[in-house]
This record gives C-alpha cells, sequence and structure tokens, in this order.
C-alpha cells in the first residue's frame, strides 16, 4: 500500500483519527454561582484530535489529508467543507449508517475548557486507505485506535513518520505507539508512567518522545521549551493544533519543530482561531532564541 517516492514527488502530512462537531459556549462564571449564567459568545467548528490537528496543518501551509468517520448528515457537511476551505483534502467519503459525533464545550472565564461528549462507536475500517511514502508523515490519535492503528501499519510499512498523541494507558494506544516514530504524551499520563525517561525506556524504537504541559511548555529529552505567554481567551484545541503544528513542521523541514508548535498553539489559545505560518513564526521570534537546538 505505499506509492513510488522519488525526488519531485512532495510529501502529505495524512491525520488519522477522531472527528465531531463542536459547539462552543464562552460563559461568564463558571461553575454558576446560581441556576443561570450568561453566555458571552456562541461558535461551533470542527472538533476531534485528527481534525483539529488537520485543520490547522492545513492552516500552516502543510499538504494536508485528513482520515476520519463522519456521517452523511449537517455535521458530517460542516466538517468536510471547513478542511476543502483550508486548501485540505479529506480521504474518506461519508461513512454509512454513522452520525457523526457532536461535542458541547464550556469556556470559562480563563479560558479553561469543559468538554461534554456524546457517545459513538467507532465504524470498522475503510477497506481503501492512502499510499503512503518515506516523504509522508501520518498524525494519529487515540480517539479512533482500528483506524489509527490500520494507519500505522501501512506507515511502518512503507518507513512514514509517525507522530502519535498518546493521551490513554490503554492496550489499543500502546499498540500504535510501538509502532510509532514520534510520540508526544500529555503530563498527567507522563506523570503516572514515571516521567519522560520511562516512556522512552518502554517506546525504544520512537526517535522522540516528549510532554506537552499546558501552560508550562513542553518537556523533551534534551530539557523544557517554555510557552509562549499570551492571554488565554479560550483553550479548546490548542493541544490539537500543537501536535498539527509539530507534524507540519516535520513535513516542512523547519527547524525547532517544538518552537514551531508551542507558537501554534499560544495563538490558539489567544485568538480561538486557527494559526497562519507568519503569525507562528513572528511569535517564534520574539519568544524564543534562535541558536537554542531544540
Amino acid at each position: 500500500m505505499s506509492r513510488e517516492t522519488s525526488q519531485d514527488t512532495p510529501g502529505r502530512l495524512y491525520c488519522a483519527g477522531w472527528a465531531c462537531w463542536d459547539r462552543r459556549l464562552r460563559v461568564e462564571t463558571f461553575p454558576p454561582a446560581t441556576a443561570r449564567t450568561r453566555v458571552l459568545e456562541r461558535t461551533e467548528d470542527a472538533g476531534g484530535i485528527a481534525t483539529v490537528a488537520a485543520l490547522a496543518a492545513a492552516s500552516l501551509g502543510a499538504p494536508t489529508s485528513l482520515i476520519a468517520h463522519t456521517g452523511d448528515d449537517e455535521a458530517g457537511q460542516l466538517i468536510r467543507q471547513r478542511l476543502l476551505d483550508l486548501g485540505g483534502e479529506f480521504t474518506l467519503g461519508a461513512t454509512p449508517d454513522f452520525a457523526t459525533p457532536m461535542n458541547t464545550i464550556i469556556v470559562a472565564p480563563d479560558g479553561e475548557r469543559f468538554i461534554f461528549r456524546e457517545a459513538a462507536d467507532e465504524p470498522p475500517v475503510p477497506e481503501l486507505l492512502p499510499q503512503l511514502t518515506t516523504r509522508d508523515v501520518v498524525l494519529l490519535d487515540c480517539r479512533a485506535p482500528l483506524l489509527a492503528l490500520a494507519v500505522a501499519q501501512l506507515a511502518r510499512q512503507a518507513g512514514t513518520r509517525v507522530v502519535l498523541d498518546l493521551d490513554r494507558d490503554e492496550v489499543a494506544g500502546w499498540e500504535i505507539a510501538r509502532l510509532s516514530t514520534h510520540v508526544i504524551t500529555d503530563e498527567t499520563l507522563c506523570q503516572q508512567l514515571g516521567g519522560l525517561k520511562a516512556l522512552h525506556d518502554r517506546l525504544p524504537g520512537a526517535t522522540v518522545v516528549a510532554a506537552t504541559l499546558g501552560g508550562a511548555g513542553v518537556e523533551t529529552l534534551s530539557g523544557r521549551i517554555p510557552a509562549c505567554q499570551v492571554t488565554v481567551k479560550d483553550s479548546t484545541g490548542a493541544g490539537d493544533v500543537f501536535h498539527g503544528a509539530y507534524a507540519a513542521a516535520l513535513l516542512k523541514q523547519l527547524p525547532h519543530p517544538f518552537q514551531f508548535a508551542a507558537a501554534a498553539a499560544a495563538l490558539r489559545c489567544q485568538t480561538a482561531s486557527l494559526p497562519t505560518r507568519s503569525e507562528t513564526l513572528a511569535l517564534m521570534e520574539k519568544h524564543y532564541d534562535p541558536t537554542d537546538p531544540r
């Protein structure tokens, strides 16, 4: 399932995982002091780790395809169109007999978000998946483990770089992780596992392991990269943008991919929108030393 590669063949970023539709409510107080609290802003957008990562990567100028299940319904159509509007591609058509999941997200005054998810079973893996090459990059999440594992197996066969957002200590996640070259976890799971070195020891096949620390930045085996300090409006999707930006930086062979990802995530928190490449590079220049090798 791998396609021929030549020096003139450009690489592509494939994001495989979960897709849903998010309804975000930014509220005046949370938790409410009384039975009612005022909604300051209401927005809707595509959600899901791989989906938001794909949107971010496309906004940052990376050629991007999303591999995710969506229904033949209004939410599914909106997700597919959202990616197309950014110049990305949607690899799968609508999944038969599948309703696109919907999330409701409450955003507190300090920008922290609380997600209320609809339960949805993962559909079977489609028979046709993209062909991959060594020039491509794959980004996976663990919320659609059957799909992620199938794509990871194809990537391993093709010698494709695989970035995994590992956020669950589950058998399926570790199976995918063992096929991944770049594994990024969150602070909570990293601590549960005994730290970053313990994660690295558990995944000797990974060339890069790291842990995102929210407002404290990202921890790598080479040290901590601080977050860009911005005023947070809404942190929804910041981690997903981080992963999408990191994968895009790998694809584009940009220097300092973790700094690039941290700057993109900070912009997401600051504006609640998708960052552009020029905005991200400008924030990098403002906050980071260009001679720092990380």
